[in-house]
């Protein structure tokens, strides 16, 4: 008889606890095998051990059950409990998007530390609540998510002569990026990732941007072009984002909830610093193995990114009250750390061409 009660509480006790657990499906936009997926495999497996398992990730990849541009929609109507992507994949809805994720020109020349210190401490994560549940209607909780931070200008068939020979290039672009781009001259096409090497195999397009040596070396950009330029204004402060559902949200535990938050920052530290060696590698591995050239960007183009980013944002702020007031408010925190760090902080390249600049 004693047998038979323990071994009916041992399965109530069973039972409970698998009800306790919470498996939450989130699909990111990247392709299965990316670093950039590798960061979400990272995320889910700190939730799951800060939760002793009450909380498990069912993470997919892009295409898995949604395209990987469909998973904002796929979250708002409760196809997927979450999505690990970048707000500015969806500029379609409305240009506010591309401002928090990867503001062209910083903005404001801030780098993507900066840019963190404005989501956290400079009203950015009330303001990214606030647009996509009152001007969206798309109730969800989102954190910083996958930094790459400064982003290349990308790979090319030939070099490029100065910025009047942007277009000759027919490039692939994503978000707010597809339209500087063809301001500045170029003919721009928005692809997912996992499309870029065979459309540049295809000819569709003569040039790409992606993220970075490491990840754009697994993707095989330099089995299509050799010319890699590295300087751009384009993205100085990437950062992606990490979405779960509203209602999804509040169902959880607040120590699952803060579990899914502290595994966002711990992973985002981890990722970014680890990113940077691994790039370095890729591109030694580039130049070394593939015969990839590093070319530096022509100053005219640079001049010429900053340029126009200013005249998008401040035709963008006069139709869009909400694309100005984010980005008031981003330039408000520019204003506090930018001119500091630029008196402040020693040059980069000070100690790093004394040391490096023949290497």
């Amino acid at each position: 008889m004693k047998k038979i009660i323990i071994s009916v509480c041992l399965l109530l006790a069973t039972t409970v606890i698998a009800s306790a657990q919470t498996t939450l499906k989130i699909q990111s936009s990247y392709p299965a095998g990316s670093t950039w997926h590798d960061h979400s495999a990272m995320w889910a497996k700190s939730v799951e051990a800060l939760t002793n398992g009450s909380l498990k990730i069912d993470l997919k990849s892009a295409g898995q059950i949604v395209p990987a541009f469909e998973v904002l929609d796929a979250v708002n109507k409760g196809v997927l409990d979450g999505a690990d992507t970048q707000s500015y994949y969806f500029v379609g809805k409305d240009k506010t998007l591309a401002l928090f994720n990867s503001p062209a020109g910083g903005p404001y020349g801030m780098d993507g530390m900066d840019f963190l210190g404005w989501f956290y401490h400079g009203g950015g994560f009330e303001l990214y609540q606030q647009f996509y549940k009152e001007k969206l209607d798309i109730d969800i909780v989102g954190f910083p998510f996958l930094p790459t931070q400064n982003q290349p200008l990308g790979w090319f068939y030939r070099p490029i002569k100065d910025l009047d020979d942007l277009k000759n290039f027919k490039c692939r672009q994503t978000g707010l990026n597809t339209e500087l781009y063809k301001r500045m001259g170029m003919q721009t096409v928005s692809m997912p990732l996992g499309e870029v090497v065979a459309a540049g195999q295809k000819g569709v397009i003569n040039c790409a941007e992606y993220q970075g040596p490491v990840e754009d070396l697994k993707m095989g950009m330099q089995t299509v072009w050799k010319y890699y330029y590295l300087h751009s204004h384009h993205e100085n402060s990437n950062t992606g984002d990490l979405m779960i559902r509203g209602d999804v949200w509040r169902k959880l535990t607040p120590q699952q909830q803060q579990a899914i938050k502290s595994a966002a920052h711990e992973s985002y530290v981890l990722w970014l610093v680890d990113i940077q060696a691994k790039s370095g590698s890729a591109l030694k591995e580039m130049v070394e193995k593939y015969d990839v050239k590093v070319m530096k960007t022509p100053n005219d183009i640079l001049k010429a990114e900053l340029k126009t980013v200013d005249e998008i944002f401040a035709e963008e702020s006069k139709n869009n009250p909400w694309f100005k007031k984010v980005l008031e408010s981003q330039k408000a925190w520019a204003s506090k750390v930018v001119p500091y760090k630029r008196v402040g902080f020693i040059p980069y390249t000070d100690a790093a061409d004394y040391y490096w600049g023949n290497k």
